[in-house]
């Protein structure tokens, strides 16, 4: 479950950097087309008052693509948390584990040796008797 939020964070992440990239590639077209507009012999004022207008939104769509991809990483930092906390309360749960393991293997041992002493006291107490 954690693994599948992790996945799909990253997924995610991936999928806003594609496209900021795609907005950064169009907006370095619109700074192309801009100097071209400005080094015509005539200006075409609303030709490039369009390109400065889309420079702006697309600045704009940048920023909120950097802020989504900031949101994110918040998220996947998170996330990793989490199962890195998981996994140190597997490891303690799987110690406690092997030490109940151990002492009920202890037990048993102590149990089996008293069997024995009580049957080998058993077996001299009737030789003692006779």
């Amino acid at each position: 479950m954690i693994l599948a939020a992790v996945a799909e964070l990253r997924a995610r992440i991936d999928s806003a950097e594609r496209r900021k990239a795609a907005i950064l590639a169009e907006r370095e077209q619109n700074q192309v087309e801009l100097r071209q507009l400005n080094n015509a012999a005539t200006l075409p004022v609303e030709q490039a008052a369009s390109r400065r207008y889309r420079l702006q939104q697309l600045d704009r769509d940048v920023a909120e693509v950097d802020r989504q991809i900031a949101i994110l990483e918040q998220n996947l930092e998170i996330v990793l948390k989490s199962l890195v906390t998981a996994d140190q309360e597997v490891k303690v749960l799987e110690k406690l584990r092997e030490q109940q393991e151990a002492a009920i293997a202890q037990e048993r041992i102590r149990r089996e040796q008293r069997e024995q002493e009580d049957a080998w006291l058993a077996i001299h107490n009737q030789d003692f008797r006779r």
